[in-house]
């Protein structure tokens, strides 16, 4: 079992000297051959991995649906994690695909779909929605289980897709096709190790690495050791082909994973540039120094001395608090990291340097600064031209002569001090009494806008008291500055 594994390269053995505990997994370790990465891979596998009695209830589930569908005129198929076999204990997510000839029009296909969901819906009894992503689809709440019942164009390999999600039906058919069974498990770890670092979910909320990815990844190196192998030396701008294509994808992107089976395609574009860096850089350290820990964080809040070694930074702190806009994650937060962008721009335009900044959200919308300092002396320094620079000169006196702190000569150029726009970083607060319509020019989306009017200014002590009250925020704000460094 474990040479199937983990390969020829792997050498094993039994920490218990009775094969019976063996046999039932009391505990198992690999030494790789030159004897310094020792990984209780068992233990992760234990729980990361589905039990019987999960895969048992998920095989009756499609089954059922499978034969629904059918009664309905339909053929459905389970794409995703779950489809491929390569799903996490706990993960209940069922992506449901409805094939529809390509000469379907789109109304149609929006129509038929929302009305096969609805119909499945009333079959399994469970609780129907409608969500929005390219086109509209149907989720079903079933108990612990959601289901994604998902209209798609009946495509083949190697022809132009109608909607964004027809390329699913034939990802799955290249994993069943490519993905040894016996390396299912290996994806498992992959994905449980991004996950456990924070990297791991395309959405637009975490930037990460999809499923799909580690699925290729896997496909392509052959083990969970060999990717994190070769992901420990990758730079910036790597390609990797999975099989070989002509095809050259032209884009800024950390990662160019080319799709096997759309070569235009980045699967990996979804990728920030931080979270590229971050997998690489524990990858690295992971082959160094292996720990469970990578897969199964503690998701500790800051202690009061971490919190405290944050504020010995001497640096100024302050966030702004509002009730998180009804909208999806997918909006939400690019349009939370846009805001954040502009108030940053904001701040460095009256020459306030910004550390960091960061969002998050859970009931509320947080968007918080740290700064080198929260005031600026009351005086501007203003560089003038050459004293000899007549015209030039001319302008610049009609500008700052004889306002706020005087015109002066230094050195062969003339200087002005003028009174600063901005003295306190607080003054930034001063920004929700604008219109909705004011901070949009200023480029702060609308749904944003409104509940920045709406929000509360916070900064420097009675900020890390909000972080000490707001458990999510102070577990995230840890991954930031205490764990995603470089080992």
């Amino acid at each position: 079992y474990l040479n199937a594994c983990y390969g020829s390269s792997w050498n094993y053995g039994i920490h218990h000297n009775t094969p019976q505990l063996a046999a039932v997994g009391i505990e198992f370790r690999l030494f790789r051959l030159d004897g310094n990465f020792i990984m209780h891979f068992q233990n992760v596998l234990r729980k990361t991995k589905p039990t019987p009695k999960e895969v048992d209830e998920i095989h009756k589930i499609l089954g059922r649906l499978n034969d629904e569908t059918s009664k309905l005129g339909y053929k459905g198929v389970a794409v995703g994690s779950i489809g491929k076999h390569t799903w996490l204990k706990g993960d209940y997510d069922i992506d449901w695909f409805i094939f529809f000839p390509k000469e379907t029009s789109r109304k149609d296909l929006e129509k038929k779909g929302l009305a096969i969901g609805k119909k499945l819906s009333i079959i399994f009894k469970g609780k129907c929605q409608v969500k929005y992503a390219e086109h509209p689809y149907t989720r079903v709440l079933l108990k612990k289980y959601h289901i994604d019942v998902v209209p798609c164009y009946k495509i083949e390999k190697g022809e132009k897709i109608i909607s964004a999600v027809d390329r699913s039906p034939l990802h799955l058919k290249f994993v069943h096709d490519e993905l040894p069974a016996k390396n299912q498990d290996e994806v498992r770890l992959l994905k449980q190790f991004m996950k456990g670092i924070g990297v791991y979910g395309s959405d637009l909320k975490r930037n990460g690495f999809s499923g799909y990815i580690a699925e290729l990844l896997i496909i392509k190196y052959g083990s969970f050791n060999a990717v994190i192998k070769e992901a420990g030396r990758w730079k910036p701008g790597i390609t990797i082909s999975i099989i070989e294509s002509n095809a050259k994808i032209r884009e800024k992107s950390p990662l160019i994973l080319v799709d096997p089976v759309d070569h235009a395609r980045n699967v990996a574009a979804a990728v920030s540039e931080e979270n590229f860096l971050y997998f690489v850089s524990s990858c690295h350290s992971f082959m160094k120094k292996p720990a469970l820990d990578y897969f199964y964080p503690r998701n500790l809040p800051l202690s009061q001395k971490e919190i405290s070694f944050l504020a010995s930074r001497g640096t100024f702190w302050f966030t702004f608090v509002g009730k998180s806009p009804d909208i999806v994650d997918d909006i939400l937060w690019p349009q939370m990291r846009r805001a954040s962008s502009r108030i940053a721009s904001l701040l460095r335009h009256n020459d306030f340097e910004v550390y960091t900044s960061d969002v998050f959200a859970n009931k509320n919308m947080i968007l918080f600064f740290e700064l080198e300092e929260g005031k600026k002396p009351a005086a501007e320094r203003m560089q003038g031209p050459p004293v000899y620079a007549v015209d030039h000169l001319k302008e610049f006196l009609k500008k700052y002569a004889g306002k706020d702190f005087g015109v002066f000569i230094e050195g062969e150029n003339v200087v002005a001090y003028r009174k600063r726009p901005m003295q306190l970083a607080s003054e930034i607060a001063k920004f929700r009494k604008l219109s909705v319509y004011e901070l949009h020019n200023l480029g702060i989306p609308k749904n944003i806008a409104n509940a920045f009017r709406k929000s509360s200014y916070i900064d420097q002590k009675k900020f890390w008291s909000f972080v000490r009250k707001n458990k999510e925020l102070s577990i995230s704000m840890r991954k930031k500055y205490f764990e995603k460094t470089m080992k």
